[in-house]
C-alpha cells in the first residue's frame, strides 16, 4: 500500500492530515464501543498497529463486539473522511483484510507493545516497506 498517512523522520512518525484522521478515528473507537479499550498503537505511513482490549461489562463474551465489526467501523470511518479530504469518493485507503492476533498473557503483551512503540524507528529496515 502506498504511503499516504505521513512519513517517518528521525524524530518519529510525522502524520499528515490523512494520518491525523486515522489517529482520530482510532481514538474514537471506545466512544462507539464502550467495552473496547485502546492500548499501544501507532500510525505508520501506510498502516496502523494497535492493541485493542475487548472487555464486556458483565464478563459475558456475548456483550463484546466482534473484532471485525470494530475494525470495519474504524476502517470505513477513516476511509470516508480521507476520501472527503482528497475529493475522491470511494478511493481505496485500506487493504481488504487485517492481521489479528490474540494476546493471552502479560509475557506476550509486553513484546507486542515494544514492537509497536519501536515501529517508526524500524521503518527503514522493513524489507516490505513501499519504495517510492
Amino acid at each position: 500500500m502506498k504511503p499516504t498517512l505521513g512519513q517517518v523522520t528521525a524524530a518519529g512518525f510525522d502524520a499528515n492530515e490523512s494520518g491525523r484522521i486515522v489517529a482520530a478515528a482510532w481514538r474514537e473507537i471506545p466512544a462507539h464501543f464502550p467495552t473496547v479499550k485502546l492500548d499501544a498503537w501507532c500510525v505508520m505511513p501506510n498502516h496502523l498497529h494497535g492493541i485493542l482490549w475487548l472487555e464486556p461489562a458483565d464478563g459475558s463474551p456475548k456483550l463484546c463486539p466482534p473484532l471485525g465489526l470494530v475494525v470495519g467501523l474504524f476502517k470505513s470511518s477513516s476511509a470516508r473522511r480521507i476520501n472527503h479530504l482528497i475529493g475522491i469518493p470511494g478511493a481505496p485507503v485500506w487493504h481488504r483484510n487485517y492481521y489479528e492476533r490474540i494476546i493471552r498473557t502479560r509475557d506476550a503483551l509486553d513484546p507486542v507493545r515494544r514492537y509497536i512503540d519501536l515501529n517508526p524507528e524500524k521503518w527503514w529496515e522493513d524489507r516490505l516497506r513501499p519504495r517510492l
